[in-house]
């Protein structure tokens, strides 16, 4: 029988502190880490393709990212919780935190208004990084560049509308996909692929707008339905119903469609599942799709 329930899955790791004390700063670092390491030194020697530099890059600036959210987190604590002998480290952490500050908000004759602009850009990716962890920006490779400035725009709205990636943005993430893709079905001649819910990595900026539209409160339009904050809790039948389906005869407002018939040979893969996080996507979708 066919798991068809969502799943998310919190990785930690756990460092000895001793150990991290003893150790250099190579040996402190992750294999994947390391891995990137090598990958940059055999890029001096044209081993390493642009895509895998591109990831290297995003990977490292979402680190960075989350390790300053870190720092002005630390700088906001109270002096009372602060012990003697840790005030050298305390000071030292709040001047890195005060000079990050100082460079994302570079402004007036200093910064060109493209300076200014990627300042913004790089305070949202914190905020985003911060409201729902650097992780889940990384495995679905949402950053800037595949984003977009308007699509990252809309992405640090919703952020701030849900605020908790699992409880908050997923259950309307998933209905906005699921009538998405129910759409798209219903028209299925005439549809492109990028009409279907597609794989975790895919959200059009239009979707993203909806969404951010969506946590104002206010009922919005989505894909031929009227939908409100509410509406995700009274389909989640509707969408167990194609997570769980291995007929491939599927119910799309109230009409039947035989996707065996209509699509013989690929007929599964117009059927959806839940990823690891509880994204619903296209099953057996390949996950290596950009934000159209």
């Amino acid at each position: 029988m066919r798991d068809c329930r969502p799943s998310s899955i919190v990785r930690q790791n756990h460092i000895s502190d001793s150990a991290a004390g003893m150790s250099s700063p190579i040996e402190r670092l992750t294999q994947h880490e390391r891995d990137m390491v090598q990958q940059v030194h055999d890029a001096i020697t044209g081993g390493v393709s642009h895509d895998s530099i591109t990831y290297i890059q995003n990977h490292t600036i979402t680190k960075i990212n989350e390790l300053f959210a870190v720092l002005e987190a630390l700088d906001q604590l109270p002096e009372s919780v602060i012990s003697t002998h840790e005030s050298s480290q305390r000071n030292h952490l709040s001047a890195i935190a005060k000079a990050n500050h100082h460079r994302i908000a570079k402004s007036g004759s200093q910064a060109t208004t493209k300076e200014k602009q990627r300042a913004g850009r790089l305070r949202q990716m914190q905020f985003i990084s911060r409201q729902w962890s650097s992780g889940i920006l990384e495995r679905y490779g949402w950053n800037e560049d595949t984003l977009g400035r308007d699509g990252l725009g809309y992405m640090w709205a919703c952020a701030k509308a849900y605020p908790r990636f699992h409880l908050d943005f997923l259950p309307q993430a998933n209905l906005l996909r699921f009538l998405k893709h129910c759409a798209a079905v219903s028209k299925l001649n005439s549809c492109q692929e990028a009409d279907f819910a597609g794989s975790g990595e895919t959200f059009q900026r239009k979707d993203l707008k909806s969404l951010r539209d969506l946590g104002k409160g206010k009922p919005v339009h989505i894909y031929g339905r009227e939908v409100t904050l509410e509406t995700a809790s009274q389909t989640e039948i509707e969408i167990r119903e194609w997570t769980c389906n291995q007929s491939g005869l599927v119910d799309v407002g109230g009409a039947l469609i035989d996707l065996r018939a209509a699509r013989p040979k690929h007929w599964n893969r117009y059927l959806l599942e839940f990823d690891e996080e509880g994204l619903l996507v296209q099953r057996e979708h390949s996950r290596f799709a950009l934000i159209g």
